[in-house]
């Protein structure tokens, strides 16, 4: 069954309306029900979840959003590697449309906020890849890097840099910001 849902995904052209939304629906529901036996399923799709939020379709934008944030909802602590290097796939400026991009931020903040004990472990691998989307020419994702990294920087939890951390993602995010020495 997830074999014909994720083809209904991946076929941008061929694929009605409802038909991605009844996958997204699918793929939400199983998100929701047993995590532990669906997640190995669930994360490999959201590449396919994140390239449909290209679709013109509110309604289609608007399933796939939800199933997404469901299959990050149900990432267990032990996936949460797995499920950010899925994620990465998705920022690729080069071969992602803006949309797409825009989505796995979204989803690395959630996974931030779920996940601010387990996170800084992923942070050395996390902070360059929202950096480089946090000078998106896309004004759109620029904010939502700036968002995911307001949230991952939420989890270092160093007292010593803690009251910093708001102006040092404004200079990453505004270079011109920084004074030359």
């Amino acid at each position: 069954m997830l074999a014909q849902v994720r083809r209904i995904l991946e076929d941008a052209k061929g694929s009605t309306p409802a038909a991605v939304e009844a996958a997204a629906e699918i793929i939400a529901f199983l998100a929701k029900g047993d995590k532990a036996h669906v997640e190995p399923y669930t994360v490999p799709l959201l590449p396919a979840l994140l390239e449909r939020l290209t679709d013109k379709a509110e309604s289609t934008r608007t399933a796939v959003t939800a199933a997404a944030e469901a299959v990050a909802g149900s990432v267990s602590p032990a996936a949460l590697a797995v499920a950010l290097s899925t994620l990465y796939e998705c920022l690729n400026s080069k071969t992602k449309k803006w949309q797409t991009r825009v989505g796995a931020l979204s989803l690395i903040g959630q996974l931030a906020r779920m996940y601010a004990e387990i996170l800084p472990a992923q942070v050395p691998e996390l902070i360059p890849r929202l950096s480089e989307c946090m000078g998106d020419v896309r004004a759109e994702v620029a904010k939502a890097a700036e968002e995911a990294m307001v949230s991952v920087c939420a989890t270092v939890g160093n007292k010593d840099i803690e009251r910093v951390i708001p102006q040092i993602i404004s200079c990453i995010a505004r270079p011109a910001e920084v004074p030359e020495w």
